[in-house]
């Protein structure tokens, strides 16, 4: 997440949607440690060009019939389990 002011807010942000009962994404994901701390931080949902760049609706089918082929290899799935 970055600093200590940017991890703090970060916090809270994440803990002000979770007591609203809201899902809380994260936007701008480029580095596996922004994502592993938001993760640490509790937040479960995000995007960026870590996980994907821009996309047209042929290349997304694409995609996700390949994410959907290898999802129970990934960390992310066995995380899940």
């Amino acid at each position: 997440v970055g600093s200590d002011d940017n991890e703090a807010l970060t916090s809270a942000i994440i803990a002000l949607g979770s007591s609203l009962s809201l899902e809380v994404v994260a936007e701008g994901i480029e580095l596996p440690e922004q994502a592993n701390s938001l993760e640490e931080l509790g937040c479960e949902l995000g995007q960026g060009f870590l996980f994907a760049k821009p996309m047209n609706s042929e290349a997304l089918v694409e995609f996700l019939t390949i994410a959907g082929a290898t999802a129970d290899e990934s960390p992310a799935a066995s995380n899940a389990a």
